[in-house]
C-alpha cells in the first residue's frame, strides 16, 4: 500500500432515481424509505457502502490488498481465520482458534494490533469504512474494532418524494391448486417516479494515518467507485439510478477561503521571494533565442571539432547577445530620446502656432457665430506651462511605477538587487540549460508514469519552441515594419520619420492592432506641422498596414508558430478581449500549441479508421499493401 493520505476531505454526492426503489424499508413492506416529518426520501449509509464494496470487488476481483470483508453469503469468520493464520494459528475450529489466541496473547501483547493491521492491509472496505471484527472471541481477544477514515451520512432527497404503488401481473403460479383455479397472480411493487438525493461524506486523514493506512491510491479508487457505484448494480427494482455530481472539498481549500487575507499575505511573501527567479527565467527565455542563433551560426561546426571552442561558444554568444541588447538601449537613449526631446519642443511651438490658425478656420466656417467664437476664443495654449505639466506628469508616473515595482519585489530585496539576482540566475540557466533539462526529465520520469511523463515533456518542448518562434517572428515583423515606415516617410520628406518609424516598430510588438497606436500618435505629430501630410501619412499607413497584415505578418509570425493566418487573427481577437495586450501576445503561441496537439490527435484517429486522406468530395483509405508496409495496423 502507498503512503496514507495527508489532507482532510469533505464531499457531497448527488444521485437520482427514476421509476425505482433506491432503498427499501423492511419495516414498511419494503417501501421506499421516507422521513415521515419532512416527506424527504432516505437512503441509508449501509446501502451506499454496499454499492461501493460491490464496485471495488468487481474491478479488483480480490486482488492483494483489495479484498472485501463484508460480502453477501460469505461468513465473516472465514476472513478472520486468514488473520489468525498470518500469526501461525492454523486451527480449523473456532473454539481451538480462541484458545490458541489466548495463549499467544500471553506471550505477545501486540497480537490485537497485528490482527487489526493484517485486516486493514488486506481488506479495502475495512481500510476505508472500518469494521467490528468479533466473530471468534469477546472483549480484547478479537481481530479488532476499526474506525474507518471514510464516513457517510444518510442520503436525503432534495424535494419530498411520492411513493407510488404499482400493481403487477405475473404468469408464474405458485402451486398446483392455484393453477387449477387461475392463470395469473397479482403482485405489487413500490417505486419513486423521480427523486434527486444528496449525501455528505467525510474523510479523516488522522484516522488514515494512525489506524488503517488509507492511501492516495485508495482515495482515487473511492472516487471512482462513488461515481460508478450504480453502473454495475442495475435492476428492475431499483429503476434507473445514476450519480450526477461528486463535489470534493479539501481542508486546504476551506482554510484558504476562511483565512483569505492570511493566505493572500503568504502568497505575496512567496511571490516576493520567487520574483527574482521568475524574472530571471523570463530573461533567460528571451535571451536564449538570439544566443542560440549566434551559437549555432558562429560556432556550429567548430564546436564538434575543438573542445576549447565548445567551452567558449556559450559565453561568447551570451556576451554578444548582451552587447547587442545594450547597444539597442544606447541607441534608443542617445538617438531616439534626443530627437524626441527636440520633437516635443517643436510640437509645443507647432501647437501654439496651430491654435490661431484653427480659430481663424472656425471663424470663417461659422461666419463669426458669437456663441461658437466664445468657446473657440477660450482655447489657450502656453508652451512653458505645458512643459511643466508634462514634467510633473512624468515624475508622478515614474513614482507610481517605482512604487508598483517595489511592492512586487517586496521587502526582501531592493529592485536593483532583485535584477542582479534575476540576471545571475538567467546566466546560470543559460550556461547549464542542457543539464537542467536532463534533471527536469529525471524528476518527471521518477514521479509520473512513463507515458504521461513523456507526453507532458513533449507538450512542454512544443510550447517552448512555439513561444520562441513567436518571439522571433514578432520581433522580426516589428523591425521590418519600422524600417518600411522610416524609408517611405524619408522618401516623402515627412517630419519625424525616424521617431515615427521607431514608435510604430515598438507598438507593432502588439500583434495585428499595435501599429494603429503608433499611427494615431504619428498622425497627430505630422498634423501639427502639416495637416495635408498627415492625411498622406494615414494613406501610406493603410497601404503599408495592408501589406504587413496580409503578407508579412501571417507568413513571418504565422509560419513561425505553425498557425494558419485565420487562426492568428482569431487568437489575437480572443486574447485581446480576455486579457488585453498580454492576451494578444500570449494567445498566438498558446493556440498554436493547442492546434498542433489537436491536429496530431485527429491524424491518429484517422489512422485508426484506416483513412489516408480526406478531400472535399472523397475519402481515400489505405490499401492492403500500405497497411502491411506501415505500422498503421498496429495503432490501437
Amino acid at each position: 500500500m502507498g503512503e496514507a493520505i495527508k489532507n482532510r476531505y469533505e464531499f457531497v454526492v448527488l444521485f437520482d432515481v427514476e421509476n425505482g426503489n433506491p432503498n427499501g424499508d423492511p419495516d414498511s413492506g419494503n417501501m421506499p424509505r421516507i422521513d415521515p416529518e419532512s416527506g424527504l426520501g432516505l437512503v441509508t449509509d449501509v446501502c451506499l457502502k454496499r454499492k461501493i464494496r460491490n464496485y471495488v470487488e468487481t474491478v479488483k476481483e480480490d486482488a492483494k490488498g483489495y479484498k472485501i470483508y463484508i460480502k453477501e453469503d460469505v461468513p465473516l469468520n472465514r476472513s478472520d481465520r486468514e488473520a489468525c493464520e498470518s500469526l501461525g494459528i492454523t486451527e480449523t475450529e473456532d473454539k481451538k482458534v480462541t484458545e490458541a489466541l489466548k495463549k499467544l496473547k500471553k506471550s505477545d501483547k501486540d497480537v490485537d494490533i497485528k490482527l487489526r493491521d493484517y485486516m486493514c492491509d488486506n481488506f479495502y472496505d475495512i481500510r476505508t469504512f472500518g469494521a467490528v471484527m468479533t466473530t471468534f472471541v469477546k472483549a480484547s481477544l478479537n481481530c479488532g474494532q476499526v474506525r474507518g477514515p471514510v464516513q457517510l451520512g444518510f442520503a436525503r432527497s432534495i424535494d419530498p418524494i411520492v411513493s407510488q404503488e404499482v400493481t403487477i401481473t405475473r404468469v408464474a403460479i405458485t402451486t398446483e391448486k392455484d393453477a387449477e383455479n387461475k392463470s395469473t397472480e397479482m403482485g405489487r411493487k413500490n417505486i419513486v417516479p423521480y427523486g434527486l438525493y444528496r449525501v455528505e461524506g467525510y474523510i479523516s486523514a488522522n484516522l488514515a494515518r494512525k489506524v488503517t493506512g488509507f492511501s492516495e491510491e485508495d482515495l482515487d479508487l473511492l472516487w471512482e467507485a462513488i461515481i460508478n457505484m450504480f453502473e454495475n448494480d442495475h435492476s428492475a427494482a431499483r429503476g434507473k439510478m445514476a450519480v450526477r455530481e461528486l463535489i470534493v472539498f479539501t481542508a486546504l481549500l476551506v482554510v484558504a477561503l476562511w483565512k483569505f487575507d492570511v493566505v493572500l499575505d503568504v502568497l505575496k511573501a512567496i511571490w516576493g521571494i520567487l520574483f527574482p527567479f521568475v524574472l530571471g527565467g523570463a530573461i533567460a527565455f528571451v535571451t536564449n533565442v538570439p544566443m542560440s542563433f549566434l551559437e549555432k551560426k558562429i560556432f556550429g561546426r567548430a564546436k564538434k571539432e575543438d573542445k576549447i571552442v565548445e567551452k567558449l561558444a556559450r559565453p561568447i554568444s551570451l556576451f554578444l547577445t548582451i552587447v547587442f541588447a545594450v547597444g539597442v538601449i544606447v541607441l534608443v537613449m542617445f538617438g531616439v530620446i534626443p530627437q524626441l526631446t527636440r520633437t516635443i519642443g517643436t510640437l509645443m511651438r507647432s501647437i501654439a502656432d496651430f491654435i490661431p490658425q484653427m480659430q481663424s478656420w472656425i471663424r470663417e466656417f461659422s461666419h463669426n457665430n458669437q456663441e461658437i467664437m466664445k468657446l473657440v476664443d477660450q482655447v489657450q495654449f502656453n508652451p512653458d506651462q505645458a512643459i511643466k505639466w508634462g514634467i510633473s506628469l512624468l515624475g508622478n508616473g515614474a513614482g507610481n511605477m517605482m512604487n508598483i515595482t517595489m511592492s512586487a519585489v517586496g521587502s526582501i530585496v531592493s529592485g536593483l538587487a532583485a535584477f542582479f539576482v534575476a540576471f545571475s540566475f538567467a546566466c546560470y540557466v543559460l550556461f547549464q540549460k542542457e543539464t537542467l533539462q536532463v534533471q527536469i526529465r529525471k524528476v518527471f520520469f521518477a514521479f509520473l508514469p512513463k507515458e504521461k511523463a513523456d507526453a507532458f515533456l513533449k507538450v512542454c518542448s512544443l510550447t517552448y519552441q512555439t513561444f520562441a518562434n513567436f518571439l522571433t517572428g514578432q520581433c522580426l515583423e516589428a523591425v521590418i515594419l519600422g524600417c518600411m515606415f522610416v524609408v517611405i516617410l524619408s522618401i516623402l520628406r515627412m517630419p519625424y520619420a525616424l521617431l515615427i518609424g521607431v514608435l510604430i516598430a515598438f507598438t507593432a510588438l502588439i500583434p495585428i492592432f499595435g501599429a494603429f497606436i503608433g499611427c494615431a500618435v504619428g498622425s497627430f505629430l505630422i498634423f501639427m506641422v502639416n495637416p495635408k501630410q498627415a492625411i498622406l501619412f494615414i494613406i501610406v499607413f493603410l497601404v503599408l498596414q495592408q501589406i504587413e497584415g496580409n503578407l508579412i505578418y501571417p507568413h513571418v509570425v504565422g509560419e513561425s508558430v505553425g498557425l494558419p493566418s485565420i487562426w492568428v487573427l482569431a487568437a489575437v481577437t480572443i486574447g485581446g478581449n480576455l486579457m488585453g495586450i498580454v492576451g494578444m501576445l500570449v494567445f498566438i503561441p498558446l493556440l498554436s500549441v493547442f492546434y498542433t496537439i489537436f491536429r496530431e490527435f485527429v491524424y491518429l484517429h484517422l489512422k485508426k479508421k484506416q483513412i489516408k486522406q480526406v478531400t472535399k468530395t472523397e475519402i481515400e483509405e489505405y490499401t492492403a499493401e500500405e497497411m502491411v508496409n506501415s505500422d498503421i495496423s498496429e495503432v490501437k
